[in-house]
């Protein structure tokens, strides 16, 4: 089940730094986000495969030409882990 699971982007920073991964639904497209070789790894359904060396990257990368911290509220969560 889907859920609108972040109350803020600070809980969300807190989950991703804690090393969780997660799958999610963003704008219609799901996602997976998690750092299974150090690296932090953004992936979608569609191929697209971008990798960052902070949270801080991932936060200030844009989906729509909407950077992620400003897209937060609208990320579908499907499951951490």
């Amino acid at each position: 089940m889907k859920t609108k699971y972040f109350k803020s982007l600070v809980q969300m920073e807190e989950i991703l730094s804690a090393g969780h991964e997660m799958n999610f639904t963003l704008l219609g497209f799901d996602y997976y986000f998690g750092a299974p070789s150090g690296k932090y790894v953004l992936s979608r359904e569609d191929g697209l495969d971008v990798e960052f060396d902070s949270l801080n990257e991932f936060y200030n990368f844009s989906i729509n030409q909407i950077p992620i911290k400003e897209l937060w509220q609208e990320i579908d969560v499907d499951m951490i882990y």
